[in-house]
């Protein structure tokens, strides 16, 4: 009987991977982008969504924020303006990490876009994602996809292309 292979968990390795990057473009639906987020943040999240989950989120922070003064990641995040009303971990919290987000918004190497409520129906409704880029061509793009089912990578470029038009269309609704 063969050995069961060992499987890496997408979300464990979305750190390793982003600390390879050169550029990590995300659209998220209902939280702040995962890179930005604040440990009270991603606690609260976690604890209702899957506990498990808060240690690749807090990895995925620490990797940038490792970056930020070196070699700097290139962040692009577009999220709906519902995720700044939403009160993620009550009011102290909600606010602590709304000015994370105004302090992170003015780097250079960050660009945080927000859907207005008055977009409408936008591309990727309801489906989040980051999309990785890498350096000198070192890997192909990679399309990180979560539901709270599971996590996986998509890798085939067609596929890539197709997250990249969405973003792009999402980066010229958003403000």
């Amino acid at each position: 009987m063969w050995p069961e292979p060992i499987t890496l968990d997408p979300a464990e390795d979305l750190p390793l991977l982003a600390a390879e990057a050169s550029r990590l473009r995300t659209f998220t639906t209902d939280t702040v982008p995962s890179v930005f987020q604040l440990a009270e943040y991603t606690a609260a999240t976690a604890q209702q969504d899957d506990p498990t989950k808060a240690a690749p989120l807090s990895c995925l922070r620490e990797v940038w924020t490792t970056r930020l003064d070196n070699d700097p990641l290139i962040v692009e995040a577009v999220f709906p303006e519902a995720v700044l009303r939403r009160a993620v971990g009550g009011r102290r919290v909600m606010r602590a990490q709304l000015l994370h987000l105004m302090e992170v918004s003015e780097r250079p190497d960050v660009s945080v876009r927000v859907l207005s409520d008055l977009a409408g129906a936008y591309p990727a409704m309801g489906c989040p994602f980051t999309w990785l880029s890498f350096p000198r061509r070192q890997h192909d793009d990679v399309v990180y996809i979560e539901t709270f089912l599971r996590s996986e990578y998509v890798e085939d470029q067609p596929l890539v292309a197709r997250v990249a038009e969405r973003f792009c269309a999402l980066s010229t609704l958003a403000l």
